[in-house]
């Protein structure tokens, strides 16, 4: 199939249409977006420069992303963004959505189709999305679709803590100009595929490292410059990477650690001491394309 053929689906009397979304202009995709999740508990809303800016530091692959449409009018829409991932050629969804008129009408199940049809012939092995553990609607939709509970996630937050001082240990440098091979031997959580280091090395300007070095590297955390927000960890000895993430603390207002595994107690428990509070829980789930 070739992905960029449209494909008819005429279903209850509508016909949609489904093809990807490279060259439609980021209005167009916004205003279906924003209307898709204006009735989610905190909706969202992002204009055209936002939406630029998600897509891009999440690299997203507009002509693999996906969209159904009603007479030429984007109605449906499916964000992907494709790499190596745990050692397979992966897809991630970074966002889907329907608007609410045309939910229950078989449009996700019809896109989704067209999706894998299309990312087939990339010979993209896996498929992977994140899903808030309440929305058991949708859980109950992807289960149908073939996907499969991988791991589980939690989202903490905390806010500058009171009463510490910045530790002179912690040293901060680029992203692209720490050493990881002096930090090879640590242990590491392993990300999810948003902060993947495919995705992270995408736009390496944005990201700092934070770190404790004595004769060797000891702990490292990767953040956000904007926010502080938290992706990856490293570290030998946890005392010294809950100094790493007290610095961050001491540095921003609010910091998040994002998809911290729920095994990973020793970290949890650290955050928890920081005062860092579980704000939602995520499931990481996972499509095998099926190649026979």
């Amino acid at each position: 199939m070739d992905q960029n053929r449209a494909f008819c689906r005429k279903q209850d009397g509508v016909m949609y249409q489904y093809k990807n979304l490279q060259g439609l202009p980021f209005h167009k995709i916004s205003a279906c977006l924003n209307c898709a999740f204006s009735d989610y508990a905190f909706p969202i809303h992002l204009d055209e420069k936002a939406l630029a800016e998600l897509l891009s530091a999440t690299g997203v692959d507009r002509s693999l992303s996906f969209g159904a449409f009603l007479d030429g009018t984007l109605i449906g829409f499916m964000f992907n963004s494709c790499g190596l991932y745990q050692g397979h050629r992966a897809a991630f969804d970074v966002a889907t959505g329907v608007i609410p008129v045309h939910r229950g009408k078989q449009v996700f199940t019809r896109l989704f189709a067209f999706a894998k049809r299309a990312l087939r012939q990339q010979q993209i092995e896996r498929y992977y999305l994140e899903v808030l553990q309440e929305n058991e609607r949708a859980i109950a939709l992807y289960k149908r679709q073939g996907f499969s509970i991988t791991r589980e996630f939690a989202v903490l937050s905390a806010s500058t803590p009171k009463g510490y001082s910045p530790s002179r240990q912690v040293q901060f440098s680029s992203l692209a100009a720490f050493d990881f091979q002096q930090a090879a031997g640590l242990n590491r959580n392993l990300p999810s595929y948003e902060h993947s280091d495919r995705v992270l090395w995408l736009h390496p300007d944005r990201y700092e490292v934070a770190f404790i070095k004595g004769q060797t590297i000891s702990a490292w955390c990767v953040f956000s410059k904007e926010n502080g927000q938290i992706f990856q960890f490293g570290w030998n000895g946890i005392k010294d990477l809950r100094e790493v993430v007290l610095a961050l603390l001491l540095r921003y207002p609010h910091v998040a650690a994002k998809n911290i595994e729920s095994n990973q107690q020793q970290i949890l428990e650290m955050l928890e001491s920081l005062s860092f509070k579980v704000i939602t829980r995520q499931y990481e789930m996972v499509h095998t394309l099926d190649y026979a």
